[in-house]
């Protein structure tokens, strides 16, 4: 019989508790020992925390985000609950002579790379508190830390220390086989991985669909956690038909990205521009017949996954790197660009680079651009759209003859609308660019496709749909947990779902739920939980067909961003299947 522990350190997120509640009382429901792990409010820097992207906290929401997060823990049925508590935060003099040799180290280096290789009980702590800390306040080893961020870091390297402390006893109490977390990438779950990997207890990770328009919330397991690799989403080979049913789901989420009503969406094609920036980039394209845009990514996303979890990027002969950073490849991109007056070249810097509608704080990134840019000379057939800038990034790769990317999915949009793709740091990628499109596997093939009209970056839209529909939507299964999408549907069940709580029905909602809708989702020795694999018989002729329709549909909305007419399409998935036929 599994014995599993399930981590609750981001439970003031909904849909993150929610989640964690069904997967515990499926578990039980098929005769396995559940163990909660959580927290009664004495970790400072958990996921709870950073989900918010605030630089301050003050005590009062503190209190309140803890008071959510303990109520939202209690609803999680186990056999046996064991939190994190005050107890623990009494800590041993080796533990307070570390914490205060890092302190002091920071304050006097006001770097964190001054740290990054300090240890704790054989544990690299200081690696393992980077990930959260540089994701949330956006900054890299070599940033100047204010007395706030070193407070934040220490705050996490503290929580880890605590923790540390009591999974060592925890562990020694109770024998488990199984851990479960959402997302493995998160500095607490890191720690709780490392530990019971040594223990040779099975680590699997909850990993929430990325782009969702469900009402409910879709989720995949996989071991340990989702690694930064082009395949570690779902394997470009694996055997799987083209299927119109994951299909029109997936144009439906992604078109929500592009219209604007999707969380992960930076930019709105309803969002007033600046009619100076507007003007401009119209007459761009006016004056040049062939555009190439570098989307540029953020790499404080990228930066943690090399410092914390040892990612590298490794050349070999069907996916090489051309430079060792994107401020490099920039640089190249710009004195390069003024070679080829007759091509319109656009540096688009990433959004999550600025404050933007999921972060409080400009990234020290944005600003090293931008003093870059004003210390190079632009040449005048290049164009600089700022991180800030509301222009939809769509608008201007339906725009392009060519979109370049360092790692960014935006690269996987622009080959769904069927605009050519090349890569600078390929093996940075959540897609496998290289086996769904032509690409560069030299230098000299990627000035080519840079700066001349070649055939790289077109994708083989069988494979490059094939792919999408399974490792964006077809691995997925549901949870009773509420999404928040879906439109008034989505707003009606939100509410009832509330008054099931309200009412202390959960348990019977979730045996109905289950039983009536959710029969597909079966035990499994290696994921405990899965989704029942059905032999799908391909559909390319309809694919084939919804293809072509999401493709002018999304031409369609684009003219109308153009033309200032834009109205929102509610619902991608029907519009992309009209005028189908069956095979």
């Amino acid at each position: 019989m599994p014995a599993v522990g399930v981590v609750t350190f981001d439970a003031y997120v909904g849909v993150y508790a929610e989640t964690l509640r069904y997967v515990s009382w499926k578990l039980q429901q098929m005769q396995c020992k559940v163990y909660r792990i959580g927290c009664d409010g004495v970790l400072g820097a958990c996921t709870s925390f950073n989900s918010l992207g605030l630089n301050y906290i003050d005590g009062r929401m503190r209190a309140t985000i803890c008071k959510t997060c303990k109520n939202s823990q209690s609803k999680l049925a186990a056999i046996l609950v064991s939190n994190v508590s005050s107890d623990q935060a009494l800590l041993n003099q080796d533990a307070i002579d570390f914490l205060s040799e890092v302190e002091t180290t920071l304050k006097k280096q006001l770097v964190v790379s001054s740290v990054l290789n300090m240890h704790y009980q054989q544990l690299p702590l200081c690696k393992i508190a980077f990930f959260d800390f540089a994701i949330t306040l956006k900054l890299s080893p070599t940033s100047q830390l204010s007395e706030i961020a070193i407070s934040r870091f220490m705050q996490g390297l503290r929580d880890l220390v605590i923790l540390r402390q009591h999974l060592e006893t925890f562990l020694k109490l109770n024998e488990l086989t199984h851990i479960v977390y959402v997302n493995g990438n998160y500095s607490l779950n890191t720690l709780v991985r490392i530990l019971c990997t040594r223990r040779k207890i099975a680590c699997l990770s909850i990993e929430p669909q990325l782009t969702s328009q469900h009402i409910l919330n879709y989720i995949t397991i996989k071991h340990d956690r989702i690694e930064l690799s082009p395949e570690a989403l779902w394997a470009a080979n694996s055997e799987s038909n083209i299927h119109s049913k994951y299909l029109g789901k997936v144009f439906k989420n992604f078109g929500a990205r592009i219209n604007g009503s999707d969380f992960n969406a930076y930019t709105s094609l309803g969002e007033v521009c600046n009619q100076k920036e507007t003007k401009k980039l119209m007459n761009f394209f006016e004056t040049y017949s062939r555009v190439h845009s570098f989307f540029m990514s953020s790499e404080d996303e990228l930066i943690p996954h090399i410092v914390t979890h040892g990612f590298s990027n490794e050349i070999d002969e069907a996916s090489r790197v051309f430079y060792r950073n994107q401020f490099e490849f920039t640089q190249y991109y710009l004195s390069e660009a003024a070679k080829f007056p007759d091509i319109g070249f656009i540096i688009r810097l990433h959004p999550r680079m600025a404050v933007n509608k999921r972060d409080s704080t400009e990234s020290a990134e944005h600003i090293r651009y931008k003093e870059l840019l004003e210390q190079t000379t632009i040449a005048p057939n290049v164009l600089i759209i700022f991180g800030d800038s509301k222009v939809s990034s769509y608008y201007v790769i339906c725009k392009s003859n060519l979109v370049v990317v360092s790692w960014s999915t935006i690269g996987l949009e622009a080959l769904m609308m069927g605009v050519p793709v090349v890569s600078a740091f390929p093996n940075y990628l959540m897609y496998p660019l290289n086996k769904l499109s032509r690409q560069p596997q030299n230098f000299d093939g990627l000035r080519s496709a840079l700066f001349s009209h070649s055939d790289y970056g077109f994708a083989d839209d069988i494979k490059l749909f094939n792919w999408v529909s399974m490792a964006h939507e077809g691995q997925f299964f549901p949870t009773p947990a509420p999404r928040g999408q879906g439109g008034q549907l989505g707003r009606v069940y939100k509410l009832f779902y509330r008054l099931v709580n309200k009412l202390g029905a959960y348990n019977f909602f979730a045996y109905l739920v289950d039983n009536m809708l959710f029969r597909g989702i079966i035990y499994s020795k290696e994921y405990l939980l899965t989704k029942k694999v059905k032999k799908e018989h391909s559909q390319v002729k309809t694919c084939l067909t919804l293809i072509n329709t999401y493709r002018i549909t999304i031409s369609k909305m684009l003219k109308q961003y153009e033309n200032g007419l834009f109205e929102p399409v509610k619902d991608m998935r029907s519009m992309s299947r009209q005028n189908v036929h069956k095979d």
